[in-house]
């Protein structure tokens, strides 16, 4: 078989074809009118030259710009630069009486964003010669093009075109449309205030310090120097006579104490004096204690008086006596099914079969369903232990299937059939009467 490769035709190959067309049937069309179809068709010849015939037996033998948009339901270009040129001045009114224009004649707001985008894009292309040639537009409107872009800074439009693109990615989602492209025109308007303060980020004052970091040999802070001090630094050193004498050694060492002794002395004298405060010990924690359920004072201080209240504690537990009679297990058992609120946890709990072996609970249950919900049920042990005096005792569970065929089951409801049976046994007139009247059961 043999394959045909079809290659999309250019916007100015349709145009040139359509100028061919128009010549041959006299008719006068405007070149910007063209290329609205030619953009239109997407590429392929067929769709242009339907769109061309369409618009022809509509506005007649000449084909104008403002009829072809008008017809196709075009939003005119003029908009877009409108739009743009506010954005680029701030002017936040007029961009959204321009926005409100366009809904009012019937446009969407995708098919706006869309719009400007592709507006936004061709300024861009503007901005480099060599891909002008990208740009899909007339002589005409591609020098208004280039005349836009140079107004229109890079940052701008790179700006600009990520928040169209944001924009059409969350209109879907948007339930408010017409604020969701308000928004964004917002935004747009302020773009360049924002690169502005991104380029040139504003200079935050420096505090100024209240007091002078000075710092002594040691690492501490030196303390700072009076008034008088000062004053006495300040005044000029008195007239040197013309011969001085020779000072040795010893004379000129003395002189340097004599002179800094003061200022040493001054310095020490303005050190704050440091009071020495005793530490206190932090004091033991006192220790709460439970008071004794026989009444003792519960002033427990040291070691030996707790040990002796617990062995208290424990010699009145063991002087009570465990209550393991099965009587006494049944009693408790039969009060605590007494206090359960729960339905399902009482039914179960009434199927079971509970006894007392030793210090073992043994209760057998007929599924694990039941086991389980006895399992959960936490409370019981804690009753039975504390009611039977008993906190050794402990749980065992076995689960007995055989157990569940001897459980009492509610009666199956009678049918129809069995009910008419029952009644014919006790008056067998019933019959007579059933085949006198003709009747018969639906089943």
């Amino acid at each position: 078989c043999q394959v045909f490769d079809f290659k999309r035709i250019t916007v100015q190959a349709i145009v040139k074809h359509l100028q061919g067309i128009c010549e041959a049937e006299k008719i006068k069309a405007d070149r910007e009118a063209l290329h609205i179809i030619a953009q239109k068709a997407d590429g392929a010849l067929r769709d242009a030259l339907s769109i061309f015939d369409r618009v022809v037996s509509s506005a007649g033998k000449k084909l104008t710009y403002e009829a072809v948009v008008s017809n196709l339901n075009i939003l005119d270009y003029e908009y877009y630069f409108k739009v743009t040129d506010a954005l680029l001045v701030q002017d936040m009114p007029t961009v959204m009486l321009l926005f409100e224009e366009v809904l009012y004649n019937g446009f969407d707001g995708d098919v706006f964003i869309n719009g400007l985008a592709e507006h936004f894009r061709n300024l861009l292309l503007c901005k480099h010669k060599e891909l002008g040639k990208l740009i899909e537009a007339g002589e005409d409107l591609r020098k208004r093009y280039e005349e836009q872009a140079a107004k229109a800074p890079k940052s701008f439009l790179l700006t600009a075109l990520n928040l169209c693109n944001d924009c059409d990615i969350n209109y879907k989602m948007a339930r408010n449309k017409r604020l969701h492209v308000e928004m964004y025109l917002i935004k747009m308007c302020h773009i360049g205030m924002a690169v502005k303060l991104a380029t040139n980020p504003p200079q935050q004052p420096v505090p100024e310090k209240k007091t002078p970091e000075l710092t002594s040999p040691a690492g501490k802070a030196a303390p700072a120097a009076s008034p008088k001090i000062a004053e006495e630094k300040q005044q000029p050193l008195p007239p040197s006579e013309n011969e001085a004498p020779v000072e040795t050694s010893e004379h000129i060492a003395e002189e340097n104490t004599d002179e800094t002794s003061p200022a040493v002395d001054i310095a020490k004298d303005a050190e704050p004096e440091k009071v020495e405060i005793p530490e206190e010990k932090p004091a033991a924690p006192k220790r709460k204690l439970r008071k004794p359920s026989n009444g003792l004072v519960s002033g427990i201080t040291s070691l030996e008086d707790i040990e002796k209240e617990v062995d208290h504690e424990e010699k009145l537990a063991s002087q009570r006596e465990a209550k393991l009679s099965p009587e006494d297990f049944q009693e408790q058992w039969n009060a605590y099914k007494e206090q359960v609120t729960s339905s399902s946890v009482k039914a179960i709990l009434n199927n079971a079969e509970a006894r007392l072996e030793g210090t073992k609970v043994c209760i057998t249950v007929s599924s694990s369903l039941a086991e389980n919900a006895i399992k959960q049920e936490t409370k019981l042990m804690d009753f039975l232990r504390e009611n039977l005096h008993a906190p050794m005792l402990s749980l065992d569970i076995k689960v007995d299937p055989g157990k569940q065929a001897n459980e009492k089951r509610p009666p199956r409801p009678l049918t129809d059939s069995e009910k008419y049976q029952q009644m014919k046994a006790v008056n067998p007139l019933v019959d007579e009467l059933r085949k006198q009247l003709d009747l018969r059961f639906k089943d």
